[in-house]
């Protein structure tokens, strides 16, 4: 804790801070301590970490300490989530802080991964005559996998459709600054928007494929088996998915509440 209040202060101990490569174990010491007053600790200090994605984005390990910080936001959300034990104000304080540090760390860092692909797209575009050594980097212009996004999508559909008894205002709105973060940069947020499309209706079987398919109950029942002829079902719509019918909740939630 005196750590991360040094951090707050101080930009230029923070940088310094995650040069020093403590960065990656602090996320995975959040991730996985069982003690949870570390726990908000070590989000804390994390937290202060992200502020500085420009220096997160040099992290030769930002790729997989993106996926250490998945882990925790998805312990977060399963023990603000948790009805069976009481908790008391103390320990629903320390969850709801933790889980806000971490999800204010994920937002740095998906910032700091934007910038590293924004980066690399520009270098790529000026360099003609690209070196071997640069044609090999692992830099990617698809900086947030599809399955992080669609965490994170669900994570602030989880928290916006919970009970406030469980979660509070501040929780909510940090897995909001997450899919703000996503937002800011325009291809990854289409992205995440075409994450909650509606399945279209598949097209019928064609000519071709409709003969086939009589060809193969003449020949099952010619053989004495069963045949079931093939099918194209409509995929059901997730709207845990949905980033607009997440908002639109959310908005509706804060609308009702106003009025009341």
């Amino acid at each position: 804790r005196t750590l991360a209040s040094a951090l707050i202060r101080d930009p230029g101990c923070r940088k310094r801070a995650v040069r020093s490569g403590g960065f990656g174990a602090m996320l995975l010491l959040t991730a996985e301590t069982r003690n949870p007053e570390v726990k908000l600790a070590a989000s804390t200090t994390c937290a202060c970490f992200a502020r500085e994605p420009n220096v997160v984005a040099k992290l030769q390990t930002l790729d997989a300490d993106l996926q250490t910080n998945a882990r925790a936001m998805a312990g977060c959300l399963a023990v603000s989530l948790e009805r069976s034990s009481p908790r008391t104000h103390h320990e629903k304080k320390r969850d709801r802080d933790t889980a806000r540090a971490v999800s204010a760390s994920m937002a740095g860092m998906i910032r700091a991964a934007v910038r590293r692909a924004s980066r690399a797209g520009k270098k790529a575009a000026t360099v003609h005559d690209q070196k071997p050594a640069f044609a090999n980097t692992t830099t990617t212009t698809t900086p947030i996998p599809t399955a992080t996004l669609s965490q994170m999508v669900a994570h602030a559909h989880a928290l916006s459709v919970s009970s406030r008894v469980l979660v509070g205002e501040m929780q909510v709105a940090a897995s909001f600054g997450v899919l703000a973060a996503i937002a800011e940069d325009r291809t990854t947020c289409e992205r995440a928007v075409r994450l909650g499309d509606r399945p279209q209706t598949p097209p019928p079987f064609t000519e071709t494929e409709m003969e086939t398919h009589q060809r193969e109950a003449f020949q099952a029942r010619k053989e004495g088996r069963e045949f079931v002829a093939p099918v194209r079902v409509k995929a059901i719509w997730d709207p845990k998915l949905s980033v607009l019918e997440t908002c639109a909740k959310t908005l509706c939630k804060g609308s009702s509440k106003g009025n009341r």
